[in-house]
Order: C-alpha cells, then sequence, then structure tokens
C-alpha cells in the first residue's frame, strides 16, 4: 500500500511509455521512476509486462517484501456482486492509500492494471493508462461491468519476516 493525495493525483503526469502497457504506467504513479519503469516497457514489445516480470519488478525494489494477492475469485459479471465484493476489499485499504490492482476481463487472454485505493475515505479507481479516475463503489462497479471485469486482484507486499502487510509511506515523497 502506497500512501497518496489529492495533490498527486491532481498533479502525476501519466508518461505514457508505450501503448498497450499498463503495468508501467500504474507503477509510475505508485513511485517508481521513469527510468525503471521505460526498461520494463522495452522488455516487453508489444504483448504488455508478464505476471512473472511484474512480481519480478516489484521483489527487486522491495527487497525485504513477498507479494501476495487478494483475489476476488471467479465472478458473476453484475452490479450487485461487484458492489459486494468492493465493500468487502476497499475495507482492507488504509485511508489515503492506494494498492496495484490486476483485471482478467472475460473472454480475453490479457488482463488490465490500474490502481486502486481509498482518498479521505472515498473509494476511488485510476486506470492510469486511460486517465480515467472513478470515486464511489457505485461507479466503480458500474465501470467494472463495462469492462466485463471477472477476476479482480489486489497485489500485497508483506514483510518476509512478520508476514504484516507493508505500507509504504515515502515513495511519493509526501
Amino acid at each position: 500500500m502506497i500512501k497518496i493525495n489529492q495533490d498527486h493525483l491532481e498533479t502525476w503526469s501519466n508518461p505514457h511509455l508505450k501503448k498497450g502497457d499498463c503495468v508501467p504506467c500504474a507503477l509510475n504513479f505508485l513511485g517508481f521512476d521513469l527510468e525503471t519503469t521505460e526498461i520494463l516497457c522495452r522488455l516487453h514489445g508489444d504483448k504488455g509486462t508478464s505476471i512473472e516480470d511484474f512480481n519480478a519488478v516489484l521483489e527487486n525494489k522491495y527487497t525485504r517484501l513477498y507479494f501476495d494477492t487478494i483475489n476476488s475469485g471467479i465472478l458473476d459479471i453484475n452490479t450487485e456482486v461487484y458492489g459486494d465484493y468492493l465493500k468487502s476489499l476497499f475495507a482492507k485499504i488504509k485511508n489515503n492509500y492506494a494498492v496495484l490492482t490486476g483485471l482478467d476481463l472475460k473472454g480475453e487472454s490479457i488482463g488490465h492494471t490500474v490502481v486502486m485505493g481509498k482518498l479521505d475515505d472515498i473509494p476511488f479507481y485510476f486506470d492510469t493508462q486511460g486517465d480515467k479516475f472513478i470515486s464511489g463503489i457505485s461507479e466503480i462497479a458500474e465501470k467494472l461491468l463495462d469492462m466485463k471485469v471477472n477476476r479482480i486482484r489486489i497485489i500485497i507486499g508483506k514483510d518476509k519476516e512478520t508476514g504484516e502487510i507493508y505500507t509504504d509511506d515515502y515513495s511519493l515523497g509526501l
């Protein structure tokens, strides 16, 4: 979980490093430097970042952590199911923090990576690649419905020694 504030949301500039790869944009938003995200883009051509490379990049930056996912399992595609799941998901995210979120799309072989979090206790969804910001659970549920999301995966770093969920208060220099 990365500490965020309104100023970061308003002033962050999407580097649009490469069309078709959402991971570098999301990582840059969460504090990865431009050089690292550019290298990631060059490694993957037009196919996007693999989950293996994605995990390797995270483990390289945060060497004392291991990465786990909070996984929704396969979801029925409807706003009621999304709303119920999102309420439980956002209850796990600290206020004024954001997390990487992987979305699986029905009928697609590739997924999409976005950022979700809470700012001033209001849940938000931010598609960093498409510069699309949505706040509120019902609005996020509608977006997931439009995208035909059938699985949501929140990526969480945990301390290798204690197993505690890691919160990064400094990557964004807030």
